[in-house]
């Protein structure tokens, strides 16, 4: 599976980031949640607040539609 970011962990303290830990990728999302592996061959749901996004969101992938498949989604 690709991932769609990295993130690394951060501990903050009063809204203050004082330590960072591992980065690691995102391999989906749900209702605003990070899955990311957990290193032993599973995923783990992780809350948005215990990281930050080190790497940039990839660009959408391109969608090439023909004109007959456009029409056929108008018809």
């Amino acid at each position: 599976m690709e991932a769609l970011m990295k993130v690394q962990f951060v501990h903050r303290e009063d809204g203050v980031i004082v330590e960072r830990g591992n980065i690691v990728d995102v391999l989906s999302t749900d209702s605003g949640w990070y899955r990311i592996d957990d290193g032993c061959g599973s995923t783990m749901l992780i809350p948005p607040r215990v990281v930050e996004i080190v790497g940039p969101l990839p660009f959408p992938r391109e969608i090439h539609i023909t004109p007959e498949e456009a029409d056929a989604e108008n018809n």
